[in-house]
């Protein structure tokens, strides 16, 4: 009951706050100052009964801006416990990222990657976003001994192309043998993406790493997608089927756990304190 009538009044303050203050009061007190109060047989009660009107009238609008007031007081109270909720919130997703990028280094020792005289690996993992109702990959981190490759763009990537899709959508996938090299053949390496992963000229072109060997497993938490595992390399025929296979389903299942965590920003973590701001302000307008 008091929550649903803050809301109200907070929904409609401005307009409540402009009819009380410039339109109610101005005309209260124009008529306590103008009328005669002379007192009368015949007007004392009606005067008296004027009178206790137009004050509690007053009461009432000093009553109003005092809850007003209140209002504001508790919003600013809210808005504070968001910020601070919100920075250790941030403070928490920073070390699970981080856990995530130890994640993709551990694997990499594990592969045995930076033993390598020219290092041409990297592993990726990609997470899934809603871009105006479509879902998109998006990436999360990567980790290659050889920094050319270790950068990771804001790009987002679509989930019918390419091989990640191809592990996403299939659960496993894996491409090696049959891709061209780029640096010798650039324009059947273009055609080989075109024709199996539906990729423009202009997108492969635009590939940071031209690599020869895909492995993408889809990351799963219970039944749900969280998104995609991929590694790479410039090798085509960098490890077997099996070893490559049983090493990302170990590393999927322990990076899904952590792309949960990430998820729950504001889906679950920081709700409580949401649901009380959004009860409180959501529909004040401008005010």
């Amino acid at each position: 009951m008091w929550t649903n009538l803050k809301n109200l009044i907070a929904k409609y303050n401005t307009f409540i706050s402009v009819f009380v203050n410039v339109i109610i009061q101005p005309a209260v007190l124009y008529s306590l100052n103008s009328r005669d109060w002379g007192v009368t047989n015949s007007n004392l009660v009606e005067n008296i009964k004027t009178y206790l009107f137009l004050y509690g009238i007053l009461i009432f609008i000093v009553v109003y801006n005092i809850f007003i007031l209140y209002l504001k007081m508790d919003f600013k109270q809210l808005s504070e416990q968001l910020a601070e909720t919100e920075t250790r919130l941030n403070s928490v997703l920073g070390q699970v990222q981080s856990c995530i990028y130890s994640s993709l280094v551990e694997f990499s020792k594990k592969m045995e990657l930076e033993k390598e005289d020219i290092q041409q690996d990297r592993i990726t993992v990609f997470g899934l976003r809603n871009v105006a109702g479509v879902k998109k990959f998006f990436g999360l981190s990567r980790y290659s001994d050889n920094p050319n490759y270790r950068e990771l763009s804001n790009k987002e990537y679509d989930i019918q192309n390419g091989c990640m899709a191809r592990g996403y959508s299939n659960g496993w996938h894996i491409e090696k043998g049959n891709i061209p090299s780029y640096e010798e053949k650039p324009k059947e390496y273009e055609d080989y993406f075109r024709r199996q992963y539906g990729l423009s000229h202009s997108e492969v072109r635009n590939l940071s790493m031209k690599s020869r060997y895909y492995a993408s497993i889809s990351i799963k938490k219970g039944a749900e997608e969280k998104g995609v595992l991929v590694f790479e390399s410039l090798r085509s025929n960098r490890f077997d089927d099996s070893r490559i296979k049983t090493e990302l389903e170990y590393l999927a299942s322990k990076v899904g756990d952590l792309i949960e965590l990430l998820y729950m920003k504001e889906e679950r973590i920081s709700q409580p304190v949401m649901n009380d701001i959004n009860n409180l302000v959501k529909n004040r307008g401008s005010k």
